[in-house]
């Protein structure tokens, strides 16, 4: 049986709030654990935080491969909604690095999906969208204030978050290792200590109030992510295929590695002139997602 699909559903895409909170999550368009880029999907939550009346997301551990030089590349858990920045490209172009994941880049004085640039980056910059404002001063986040107004103060070193101040009292504190993984978390309620290999990859999250390890992560000699055990989620092996002509940069494939098992899942990854096709294959069930690699427009979902 074979059923086509004229348009994007929920289980295939994440749809970002209408109101706009830039805090929470960001989301490609994936086949479950595997979206456009061959990447692995995956996050891992923390705890869901709340700094005031309307400012509410959650704290979560979300992979992404990190591109490095030489058709080289490693995983990496970005600490998410805790790392954000704003700088200025060689082209003059602003870069914002959005709390959710993801970067987007500056047109004019407008980012995508509606965001509003005040200000300069050089002294302070106001990132705005239906009420909310986030304020960066020489690229540092140093406030949020949400649609109440009721302003939270941060405190940021580069990129990222190290305190949330509200009332004259700290919501959320972070100590940061050298490698850029978190080394502990703080907030009234929690705390969680991150333990990180000779090679600066996050193998443990330990929950300091219980007194256990609630993460445990494991990664193969090229750094790539292939178990992930952490508790509230079902635990993931993950195998990885090499995309030939990456480090040549004669590849069409946007990162070096890219997804081909996660447990017992298949995932393929092909294109046909330029049109790229993904698929998953689950218990002899196939999911096909089909776009436009340029502009990237789905043309269609089907499944058989």
């Amino acid at each position: 049986m074979r059923t086509l699909f004229k348009v994007v559903l929920a289980s295939f895409a994440c749809i970002i709030p209408a109101w706009g909170n830039p805090f929470q999550a960001r989301s490609n368009l994936s086949l479950s654990d595997m979206d456009q880029d061959g990447d692995l999907v995956f996050r891992f939550r923390l705890l869901e935080l709340g700094l005031g009346e309307d400012i509410s997301f959650e704290v979560a551990l979300d992979h992404r491969l990190e591109v490095l030089d030489y058709g080289r590349c490693r995983s990496r858990l970005h600490l998410r909604p805790l790392e954000t920045s704003v700088c200025r490209r060689d082209e003059g172009e602003v870069v914002w690095e959005h709390p959710g994941g993801g970067t987007l880049v500056a047109s004019e004085n407008r980012l995508a999906e509606g965001y509003q640039l005040r200000g300069n980056i050089e002294d302070q910059m106001e990132i705005a969208k239906q009420g909310w404002i986030l304020t960066y001063a020489q690229g540092c986040l140093t406030a949020i204030t949400p649609p109440s107004s009721q302003e939270v103060a941060c405190r940021a070193n580069g990129n990222h978050i190290c305190e949330f101040i509200g009332m004259r009292k700290s919501l959320l504190s972070v100590e940061w290792n050298l490698s850029g993984n978190p080394a502990s978390l703080r907030t009234a309620e929690r705390h969680y200590r991150f333990v990180e290999d000779e090679e600066g990859r996050l193998i443990e999250v330990v929950d300091e109030n219980i007194g256990i390890a609630i993460g445990e992560f494991r990664y193969d000699e090229n750094g790539l992510l292939i178990s992930a055990r952490c508790r509230g989620r079902p635990s993931i092996e993950v195998q990885w295929r090499k995309n030939d002509g990456f480090g040549r940069g004669n590849s069409f494939y946007k990162k070096p590695f890219s997804i081909s098992r996660v447990n017992r899942v298949k995932y393929v990854y092909s294109r046909n002139g330029n049109r790229v096709s993904m698929k998953k294959c689950d218990s002899g069930k196939w999911d096909t997602l089909q776009w436009e690699s340029l502009n990237g427009k789905i043309i269609s979902i089907v499944t058989k």
